[in-house]
């Protein structure tokens, strides 16, 4: 790591970080990590800088993907200040990679793969091997999806970032420690969430619903089953019963009709999660086990069955790519002409609801039952992306790259995260601070699956939605492929070692 060797120069870089950090308390950038608050009161956020850090104005490439080209309109790093419409969240990201680049003399570029597969043979796995097994410079940091990050880091791809001391033991406040503490195998992390980027945030399972509908339907306060912990799946189905009508008079209940609840399979992964049960999860010696099936996951499995079986209320997306290729738009359009009473889906699509003329709310995905004491958030292994460092880093670029993870994810949690979720989604796409305060429920209980992510077995498709497409029982299918998860947790157990 080059160091500046004139002191006038480090007081002024010094001065930049504090200045660049509104108006922060002053002090030494030798300090460890830590918050201060500014006047106002705001809590600001401050890696670990140490004293004439400069890196000369060397180029740190960001490797990111996205499975949809429109994306690339706001982008995890990438966002210019001239390039792209002046919004809040390409403003944060422009202004948290101007400060970073002048305090740190140096210049971040993105490089977007487009990846709308998102597999662990796509572009992204294959650009990120490449840079790799060619021991190609330049890349710091690759952000794949979730599924392509444990492939990645289960052949060897990526570097332990609890062995790179700049990450200070990925224990600071701008990372997920829930994620961290759920998916690490055998103290190690390869790959991690935070409020390094948002994407992670967007592709968390919520559930929508219509205003207008539910007092129609005289449901009472939905917000306030949320905060009494009432909110659980009886109350998703009875509710998905209320409105079902065949419109076009087809015979049939389907897209063009009235009904109570629209989603897809994915549902089943974030009830099952919601609920409290994983497809695996670690035992007190912290390495995984298979779990996706015990008597009270059962129950759980049936509950929901009920729910998306039920074609008379509930509209799955995934038998509709016959009509469509994106057959959720299907289920949006129902939903803002006020055909459905809820949908559920992404935070993602809070966007593509923005121009609703009925007003929606927004809720968390349901407790089992009452005696459940916390929410579950599912963030979707397949949408959303994680961050690590490439395996072909020497110990000083690591090192340099750990450092500006650090520097990207207090900045993230200081500009980028109150730009994204505080004026994006409560400001401007919320219509209600009942909303806004259950966005604080979900972004406080989000979390993964390492069952999901790893994939052990497909178990989320060859059993979960399975049953949600009412192909199978779940107690057999989990006979006829817990075997084969089981041996693939063991070769991905083995490989890590």
């Amino acid at each position: 790591m080059k160091r500046l060797a004139a002191i006038m120069l480090v007081l002024l870089l010094m001065l930049s970080f504090a200045a660049c950090n509104n108006n922060e308390e002053s002090g030494n950038t030798n300090a460890s990590n830590s918050t201060t608050s500014t006047p106002e009161g705001d809590q600001v956020y401050r890696p670990n800088i140490p004293e004439g850090t400069d890196f000369g104005n060397q180029e740190f490439i960001i490797l990111t993907t996205a499975y949809d080209p429109s994306s690339a309109e706001m982008t995890e790093f990438g966002a210019m200040k001239d390039e792209l419409q002046a919004t809040v969240v390409n403003e944060a990201v422009w202004e948290r990679n101007n400060v970073i680049e002048e305090t740190l003399n140096c210049k971040i570029t993105e490089q977007l793969i487009q990846d709308q597969n998102r597999t662990a043979s796509g572009p992204m796995v294959t650009t990120i091997r490449t840079y790799v097994d060619g021991n190609q410079p330049g890349v710091y940091i690759v952000s794949p999806s979730l599924y392509q990050a444990a492939v990645l880091a289960t052949d060897g791809y990526l570097l332990d970032l609890m062995e790179i001391d700049s990450m200070n033991d990925c224990s600071d406040p701008w990372w997920d420690k829930s994620f961290v503490e759920e998916t690490s195998i055998y103290d190690q992390v390869k790959f991690i969430t935070g409020d390094i980027g948002y994407q992670g945030r967007t592709s968390i399972t919520a559930v929508f619903f219509n205003k207008e509908l539910a007092r129609n339907s005289d449901i009472g306060d939905p917000y306030e089953l949320v905060r009494q912990k009432k909110w659980t799946l009886d109350v998703i189905i009875e509710w998905s019963k209320l409105i079902s009508n065949d419109d076009n008079g087809d015979g049939t209940i389907d897209y063009r009709d009235s009904f109570g609840m629209g989603g897809q399979n994915d549902n089943m992964w974030a009830f099952f999660f919601s609920a409290g049960e994983r497809l695996a999860r670690k035992d007190d010696t912290g390495t995984p086990e298979i779990t996706i099936y015990n008597e009270r996951s059962a129950r759980v499995v049936e509950k929901i069955a009920t729910l998306m079986q039920n074609k008379n209320y509930y509209v799955n997306a995934n038998f509709l790519f016959s009509v469509s290729a994106t057959p959720v738009d299907l289920l949006i359009t129902a939903f803002k002409e006020g055909r459905s009473l809820l949908f559920c889906d992404a935070l993602l699509n809070v966007e593509l609801l923005r121009d609703m003329d009925i007003d929606f709310g927004i809720l968390p995905s349901p407790l089992y039952d009452e005696t459940q004491e916390e929410y579950a958030s599912l963030m979707n292994p397949w949408s959303a992306n994680a961050f690590g460092v490439p395996a072909n880093l020497d110990e000083q670029s690591a090192e340099d790259a750990g450092l500006l993870m650090q520097f990207l994810g207090a900045e993230g949690k200081n500009k980028l995260m109150p730009a994204f979720f505080e004026v994006a989604f409560k400001g401007q796409k919320v219509r209600d601070d009942d909303s806004a305060e259950m966005l604080d429920i979900i972004f406080n209980n989000v979390g993964c699956d390492i069952g999901h992510i790893y994939n052990w077995g497909s178990l989320g498709s060859t059993v979960l939605h399975q049953v949600s497409e009412s192909k199978g029982e779940f107690t057999s299918l989990c006979d006829a492929n817990v075997a084969a998860a089981e041996q693939a947790l063991k070769d991905t157990l083995d490989a890590i070692k």
